[in-house]
């Protein structure tokens, strides 16, 4: 389980196939006037893409109450701020230049679509 800006993530196993996910529950408490926007921002950015720098939303789930909804998505065992705080040393010259493509060609997709 990992605590986010919009949500706390959950791993999870799809009951069909049994593949693992992640469950990302999106924040409701602050919002009494409906679906917070900045979620349903990131939700149709993210359902829209496919790209393998782009993280897959594979859809969404609401729960039995609206304060219950989820984003189904890929499950990446780390992510870069974890990578980050875990190394106990610095990254290699051609470890950063993995992740800068990588970061810059996600980027570069979401801009050009």
């Amino acid at each position: 389980m990992l605590q986010g800006t919009y949500g706390v993530v959950y791993r999870a196993r799809e009951n069909k196939t049994g593949e693992i996910v992640a469950l990302k529950k999106v924040k409701m408490e602050k919002e009494r006037e409906g679906f917070p926007l900045t979620s349903l921002r990131e939700i149709n950015i993210l359902l829209s893409f496919h790209h393998p720098s782009v993280v897959d939303v594979k859809e969404v789930v609401v729960g039995s109450s609206l304060d219950s909804i989820f984003m189904v998505m890929e499950y990446m065992e780390h992510d870069l701020r974890g990578l980050i705080e875990s190394i106990r040393q610095p990254f290699s010259q051609s470890e950063v230049k993995c992740l800068m493509l990588q970061l810059l060609e996600g980027m570069k997709h979401l801009h050009d679509n």
